[in-house]
């Protein structure tokens, strides 16, 4: 289940941070792919690795059965018993159960930094519970040299149990040993030691516990002198433990009931706090990339309006082209308001509404001589219009500011017998087609009823068309091309009967030809 946390936080790092390149960082397309490809090959690394580590865990631990470790809520101590530790298990068992806590078998030292590992890794929430209790049988140890020697193989197995549970777990110690033949009594007896009273205690059935003193002067010469030789041996066994043992491990004083109790921290609590840790650090480095991204915007919108702003016009070419990119970035503001700003600039960080009305102005501001407008007129008879310069977007009504425009573009345009002025709308393809053809022909009528009654011209003389995005001039997937499908066209188209101007009589086609021209 470890392993399987871990993994699950492998995968959540790296599909955040995939996240953040893509979606929020302020890099390019082509500078996205080599982080991308670096947070991919850590990522398969680190699940290698684990693999790895599991396989080599599982294989440390074949000896160690689960079923054999407390529950993760266990509330006692959890005792690792070392050493001569059969007499505490029955037979077969690799684990034991008492009021006292959870007792575990440990094979040998090589075992017992294994089991700790593997301790703190399935039961992370008992690690502050966990204390080792090293038995000793001294009738089994025939030389003292290797007693010793066993002695210290187990205290370096305690030492390295400090990379497991971040610190020396408790050590017990525990001596079985069987009393001198002369020394044996009918009555059954136990000799403790405890912590809150000095010296050894008898506990004998029905009396209780007393001091080894008082013990050995409750009886007859006969019995006393057995209880003192009793006495004495135990002394010895004592001093023999104190310096052949306890010394020599420096154990810790102590009891098992002072041990903590439910301190630790479970598995899934670890993971949701690394997951949420994970989360605060996508967020805050997302914050920051789309403050960088909406400064960059800011920037460069008030660069583009900076520099419109200082050319006069003259020559007219940088100030058309500044018009242009401002007209660009216009409809890209006005694209991500209709449709939403892009991931990269949100979490409430987006600034793009208050650039549009500016630049909208801007571009309003100033048109070009007719020199410049005869540039964009399609064929001799065409004249088109932005549609962003005349109207506010999604707006059919002329916007203040657009009649300089119209004046300036125009001016070639007159009603003449036997020409049809057929005024057509265009949009780009957002929105759908029906709003899209109505839109259109709004626009266009509302050029029209401009043209009419600024020159007076009579209405038989204009033909209204709204086409939506069915004719595009541009492809409406960047927002250039967008911009340039938003138009206006009025064009004149020869047409008999059309136009009739009372008191003046038709006239061909090729003297308006030539009329036109000459006008021109």
């Amino acid at each position: 289940m470890r392993d399987v946390y871990r993994s699950l936080l492998t995968a959540l790092g790296t599909i955040l941070a995939l996240w953040l390149i893509l979606g929020f960082w302020p890099l390019s397309t082509d500078s996205r792919v080599a982080p991308s490809l670096l947070v991919i090959l850590v990522s398969g690394v680190m699940f290698w690795r684990q693999r790895r580590a599991s396989q080599v865990r599982a294989t440390a631990v074949r000896d160690i059965v689960d079923e054999n470790l407390p529950p993760e809520d266990f509330q006692g101590a959890v005792i690792l018993v070392c050493g001569d530790n059969a007499p505490l298990f029955v037979s077969g068992s690799r684990h034991r159960e008492t009021r006292q806590g959870w007792y575990l078998w440990v094979k040998d030292t090589e075992q017992l930094p294994i089991l700790a590992q593997h301790l703190s890794l399935m039961r992370p929430a008992l690690v502050s519970q966990i204390s080792v209790m090293l038995a000793v049988v001294p009738e089994q140890h025939t030389s003292g040299d290797d007693f010793t020697q066993n002695l210290r193989g187990w205290q370096r197995a305690v030492v390295q149990c400090r990379a497991a549970f971040g610190t020396l777990p408790p050590l017990w110690t525990v001596t079985w040993v069987s009393p001198p033949v002369a020394c044996a009594e009918a009555e059954p007896l136990w000799f403790t030691t405890v912590s809150q009273r000095s010296g050894i205690q008898v506990y004998q059935l029905g009396q209780g516990n007393v001091s080894l003193t008082e013990w050995t002067r409750e009886t007859g010469s006969d019995g006393r002198l057995s209880r003192l030789s009793q006495g004495l041996w135990l002394d010895s066994l004592l001093a023999w433990q104190s310096c052949a043992v306890n010394d020599l491990l420096s154990v810790r004083q102590g009891e098992l009931p002072a041990l903590p109790r439910r301190c630790g921290v479970s598995r899934r609590r670890v993971f949701w706090r690394y997951a949420g840790l994970l989360g605060g650090i996508f967020l805050a480095l997302a914050m920051l990339a789309s403050w960088i991204n909406n400064q960059r915007l800011i920037r460069n919108v008030g660069d583009h309006l900076a520099l419109y702003h200082q050319l006069t016009g003259k020559p007219v070419a940088p100030k058309l082209h500044a018009q242009q990119r401002l007209r660009a970035d216009g409809a890209l503001l006005d694209d991500w308001q209709r449709r939403g700003e892009p991931l990269r600039y949100r979490l409430g960080l987006y600034q793009g509404f208050r650039l549009l009305p500016p630049v909208e102005a801007a571009v309003s501001d100033w048109a070009p001589p007719p020199p410049a407008i005869k540039k964009i007129i399609q064929g001799p008879k065409t004249i088109r219009l932005d549609s962003m310069s005349l109207f506010d977007s999604g707006k059919s009504a002329l916007k203040a500011g657009s009649t300089k425009m119209l004046v300036n573009s125009l001016v070639g345009v007159k009603a003449k017998p036997g020409w049809l002025i057929v005024v057509a709308g265009h949009t780009d393809n957002t929105g759908t087609a029906q709003l899209n053809q109505t839109l259109s022909l709004e626009r266009a009528a509302a050029v029209r009823d401009w043209m009419r009654d600024t020159g007076d011209v009579p209405e038989s003389c204009f033909a209204v068309q709204g086409y939506g995005d069915s004719r595009p001039i541009a492809t409406n997937d960047t927002p250039n091309g967008r911009a340039l499908n938003r138009r206006v066209e009025i064009s004149l188209v020869p047409q008999a009967n059309a136009c009739q101007i009372p008191g003046k009589d038709p006239a061909s086609s090729q003297d308006d030809d030539a009329s036109q021209h000459n006008g021109e």
